[in-house]
């Protein structure tokens, strides 16, 4: 005998779907914080002991506009750290090019500490759909940038 309860059984909730819900908007699983906090912090060390590269530098530059576009919806205080960050690695890029080498200047450490502090506070406390939004953000600018500067060349 086939009722409406025995039909209805056939079709059962998903027991993992609030799981899959709160995966896009709940915090980053702890795996998750330390694989995007290591290259920030191994770039970092790099700078520390002498051995950075371009690709450092990089890392660096993509934490120091992650970290600026998230500070802009938290506080004044965490963009002007992500200002002092970038004035730091636009001196770090201009030692580069005058000497051939990377390298950090005092104030540069304790700047980028700062900033790469505030980094990982906001990967450990934001949403995946949080800092997706923040990487989007980001891209834009970046876009934007680049047509700029082409325009500004071909003018």
């Amino acid at each position: 005998m086939k009722t409406a309860h025995r039909k209805q059984s056939k079709f059962k909730r998903d027991p993992r779907a609030m799981e899959r819900a709160f995966g896009r908007v709940g915090p980053f699983l702890q795996a998750e914080v330390t694989n995007l906090l290591i290259p920030t912090r191994i770039a970092f060390e790099a700078f520390r002991t002498g051995q950075a590269t371009v690709d450092d530098f990089a890392t660096l530059v993509d934490t120091a506009n992650i970290t600026l576009v998230r500070s802009e919806s938290v506080d004044q205080r965490c963009v002007e750290a992500c200002d002092a960050a970038t004035a730091a690695l636009k001196r770090v890029q201009a030692r580069q090019r005058a000497t051939g080498r990377w390298g950090m200047d005092g104030p540069a450490f304790l700047e980028l500490g700062v900033m790469i502090d505030l980094y990982d506070q906001f990967i450990a406390n934001s949403s995946p759909q949080q800092m997706k939004a923040v990487l989007e953000e980001v891209h834009r600018r970046e876009e934007k940038q680049r047509r700029e500067e082409a325009a500004g060349a071909t003018a």
